[in-house]
């Protein structure tokens, strides 16, 4: 009498991340650069209104307590 012979695996083994330790000794791959488009060319402009979008809350809230200490 014979012995059955197992069937042979449908994939490869997947071999878990936590089996590698980090080393500073492996080397990694760099990931492949990115094609961008280029930055406008030109120098950029102040806009005093993006100023005033971006502080709006903390401006009102200064010119509030200026009134406040004001009254006093």
């Amino acid at each position: 009498m014979s012995e059955p012979h197992p069937a042979p695996p449908a994939d490869a083994p997947v071999d878990p991340l936590f089996t590698h330790a980090a080393s500073p000794f492996v080397r990694t791959e760099a990931p492949a650069p990115v094609a961008f488009a280029s930055p406008p060319a030109g120098e950029p402009v102040f806009d005093p209104m993006m100023t005033w979008v971006t502080y709006k809350t903390q401006i009102k809230f200064a010119l509030a307590i200026l009134a406040y200490l004001m009254v006093l």
